[in-house]
């Protein structure tokens, strides 16, 4: 199910912060339908991605089978973007550090 863009505000940011040369990268996230940050959820996800202030990705068909939280499903989008979906290594590379742990 596509979502309407136009509602969307994000229910929390998650900040991966800037290494070296690099600036920083922000993904802002919310459970379509509404959630609570800290709890569990299935379902859809409506996220957007910011990289040195510019948009660089905005997505709403991220699933989850699995309960998760905010958190979570922030880390299965960056596994997800670890495989440089956006066209840009540096952003696909730091995801893939960020979705790990690291």
């Amino acid at each position: 199910m596509h979502v309407n863009w136009d509602d969307y505000e994000p229910e929390t940011t998650f900040t991966i912060p800037a290494r070296a040369s690099e600036a920083d990268l922000t993904i802002e996230i919310a459970k379509v339908g509404g959630g609570t940050v800290g709890r569990s959820y299935t379902g859809q996800w409506q996220a957007v991605v910011i990289y040195a202030g510019r948009e660089v990705y905005r997505y709403d068909e991220l699933y989850t089978n699995q309960a998760c939280t905010h958190l979570g499903a922030a880390r299965h989008l960056a596994d997800f973007m670890s495989t440089d979906r956006t066209g840009d290594p540096a952003v696909a590379r730091r995801m893939d550090a960020w979705a790990a742990g690291t």
